[in-house]
């Protein structure tokens, strides 16, 4: 059975990031508004972005989960986001962006089995601009 779960990624001055991942059950319940209110209160909301990335429903070759917005290593570093692919018009569905070419191409299952996530493009803002307008989904 498929996972519906979500990280939420709060950057804050664009240095500091707190994360927490929630069910969908657990995000209708408020608990999501609830952990986002308690870290502001904590370390202010000043500087504050918040990014909801989903959970691909599969997991890189250490068994870590893949989130929407991580990168991974595969010999290349890659973006993972879901829309449509730039390279394949009508493709639409969970893809990946090579960092150095700027190419995409759809993600199969082999690509994840076989990746290491490394990082999260929001530790890394320039790269924010080469990707898909559709992308990140952020709430303020």
């Amino acid at each position: 059975m498929k996972s519906h779960k979500f990280r939420y990624t709060l950057v804050r001055m664009k240095h500091h990031f707190y994360h927490r991942d929630f069910t969908l059950p657990e995000i209708e319940r408020g608990e999501a508004q609830k952990w986002i209110k308690q870290i502001k209160a904590e370390f202010g909301s000043v500087g504050c972005v918040l990014h909801r990335r989903a959970f691909t429903n599969r997991r890189d070759k250490n068994r870590a989960d893949i989130y929407e917005g991580d990168i991974i290593k595969t010999g290349f570093f890659w973006v993972v986001y879901f829309g449509e692919n730039q390279d394949v018009k009508g493709t639409i569905g969970w893809c990946i962006k090579n960092l150095s070419t700027l190419k995409t191409y759809p993600a199969d299952d082999a690509t994840f089995r076989l990746c290491e996530v490394t990082d999260h493009i929001y530790g890394h803002p320039g790269l924010l601009r080469e990707l898909p307008k559709y992308y990140p989904i952020t709430q303020k």
